[in-house]
């Protein structure tokens, strides 16, 4: 299992770093969240045009100076970040900031509306600075970004968050990982979402959030017109909330990517969510792997990739599916073509599976990246792959580690894959 956490202000870099690379597949958080920086840049050549305004504005501002005098006494070194970074983001992740010294933070970013981003992920905020820094977001209209990952926060942290939520027009993105949200937090945010027109990104990775919870987000996606990329990774969802999000799939046109892995969902989950599919133009990414979907799941999953028109990744690793799901999707990936990358590692899949797979692949024209390291895939399979090498020229990464192919086998592959533009690395083998 991939256990790591994703901290999405780390440089792409930093993670690259962090990631076991024994297999082609790559890691559950692949992407990094939007960056604010268009907006930030003309901002800031809008403010260069005009110096005079922002002069006296900024001589009107006696409040944060008695403020950040207050953060001076207590943290002189986050004092001369706040001074030095105007216009900039506030990085200020594991810096042992307890709450006395959040409230302060939060105070100050009421009044101070220079920022565009604050990073305060690994450090002891409590429900006060919480309270604090969300009071902020009901004034605030300069921050794009708020990562408050890693805080221990608990649901009573949540509710000022999420009626802020309800007002705030400028805040993108909203990190909240790692934290011991439950229930009640999750349909705070939920209400909140409804009425909120302005977050794209929200991530809440790794909380507690249970189903109900799940359900209520669901309802929210429903009328929330602007999230795009929402992160609900390890947080114990099951059938209903799987449900709930796949009826909201079908409604909402403005999601573009949800991660569900590590969660609880079961074939009910996966025919609403292939359901979803049939009739869904806008999701491009659908996050499933480490659930409990079994064949019925995979082959409505499959019915829904046949006229999907723009999902792009699909990463289903990890679920409970045979060969009967295998060949579904098989049959999906001859019609479908808007697929880029298929997720099926560390399944059962056999011979039979890989065979179809392979068969589907000499005529399906986008998909770029396959993985199904961890199989129990044989020669019989193999050569079908190695066949359809041969002939695919679209298919840049086929991850056929951990199988059960002869040392022969394994060879003609290889052989087979120097004619097209799956090179080594990218093979697994």
């Amino acid at each position: 299992h991939h256990h790591h956490h994703h901290h999405p202000h780390h440089s792409p870099s930093t993670m690259a770093s962090q990631r076991p690379r024994r297999r082609a597949a790559p890691a559950d958080h692949d992407e990094q969240p939007p960056q604010e920086h268009e907006e930030r840049s003309e901002e800031r050549s809008a403010q260069a045009d005009r110096p005079e305004e922002s002069a006296p504005q900024r001589a009107k501002l006696e409040e944060p100076d008695m403020l950040l005098a207050e953060l001076e006494a207590l943290r002189p070194d986050l004092a001369a970040t706040w001074r030095k970074a105007a216009m900039e983001r506030l990085f200020f992740m594991g810096k042992d900031i307890d709450d006395a010294t959040g409230v302060i933070l939060g105070k100050l970013l009421a009044k101070d509306g220079t920022y565009g981003g604050l990073h305060l992920s690994h450090n002891k905020l409590g429900d006060e600075a919480c309270s604090a820094l969300t009071e902020a977001l009901k004034t605030n209209t300069t921050l794009l970004e708020l990562d408050m990952g890693n805080n221990e926060l608990e649901d009573e942290a949540c509710t000022p968050l999420a009626e802020a939520l309800k007002t705030n027009k400028t805040l993108k993105i909203l990190s909240l990982d790692n934290n011991r949200f439950g229930n009640e937090a999750g349909k705070a945010l939920a209400d909140g979402l409804k009425s909120n027109t302005a977050l794209i990104y929200l991530t809440l990775f790794k909380n507690q959030l249970g189903d109900e919870a799940g359900k209520a987000l669901g309802e929210a996606l429903k009328s929330n017109k602007t999230l795009q990329w929402l992160v609900l990774d390890y947080n114990q969802l099951g059938d209903e909330a799987g449900k709930a999000l796949g009826e909201a799939l079908k409604i909402n046109k403005t999601l573009q990517k949800l991660n569900l892995n590590h969660n609880q969902l079961g074939d009910e989950a996966g025919k609403a969510l292939g359901l979803a599919l049939k009739t869904n133009k806008k999701l491009q990414q659908l996050e499933l792997s480490d659930n409990q979907l079994g064949d019925e799941a995979g082959k409505a999953l499959a019915e829904g990739l046949k006229t999907n028109k723009k999902l792009r990744k699909l990463n289903l690793s990890r679920n409970h599916f045979g060969d009967e799901a295998g060949r579904a999707l098989a049959e999906a990936l001859k019609i479908n073509t808007a697929l880029r990358e298929l997720h099926l590692h560390d399944y059962q899949l056999g011979d039979e599976a890989g065979r179809a797979l392979a068969e589907a692949l000499k005529t399906n024209p986008n998909l770029k990246e396959l993985y199904l390291a961890g199989n129990k895939l044989g020669d019989k399979a193999g050569e079908a792959f190695a066949e359809m090498l041969k002939t695919n020229l679209k298919l840049r990464t086929l991850g056929l580690e951990d199988n059960n192919f002869s040392a022969g086998m394994i060879k003609s592959i290889r052989q087979a894959a120097k004619s097209g533009k799956v090179h080594q690395g990218l093979l697994g083998l």
